[in-house]
């Protein structure tokens, strides 16, 4: 852990749990880290992830946590794992929350398709604009909401 505040080192702040990066022109972008929510009683990769799973609990939706991983075979040969970050049972969806996309995700996400094609059609991907109607729609409703 560090708490250099010079340009470019992370600073955290541990009552928050934000870490922190301080950019050229001196302004700290404050983002939340990946871990444990004792109110969801598991792990979440970001304020994003721990968000959604809250907006199924506050509406009574069970869904598992990172329950499969699927092994994404290229000549036989394992290229890359993917595991959504939500899986709904009740629904039988899948569920992959997204702040952006990276070539290496939409990469994985393209031959998730083409090799397991019908687990592929369970998939949904939670982009910025549906995140953006969550908040609106269950920020003040939910106390834990980060």
């Amino acid at each position: 852990m560090s708490n250099h505040n010079g340009n470019g080192h992370v600073v955290i702040d541990e009552k928050k749990k934000y870490a922190s990066r301080q950019h050229r022109n001196g302004k700290i972008k404050k983002k939340k880290r990946s871990g444990f929510r004792e109110d969801l009683g598991h792990y979440c990769k970001n304020a994003w992830v721990a968000n959604y799973a809250r907006v199924l609990k506050h509406l009574k939706i069970d869904y598992d946590f990172k329950c499969k991983k699927f092994e994404l075979r290229q000549n036989g040969i394992i290229k890359y794992y993917y595991t959504p970050d939500l899986y709904i049972p009740s629904l039988n969806e899948y569920v992959e929350i997204r702040r952006n996309t990276t070539k290496r995700f939409d990469k994985i996400i393209k031959m998730f398709k083409r090799i397991v094609p019908t687990e592929a059609k369970k998939l949904t991907i939670v982009d910025k604009d549906m995140y953006s109607d969550l908040l609106k729609k269950f920020k003040d409703e939910i106390d834990e909401w980060e």
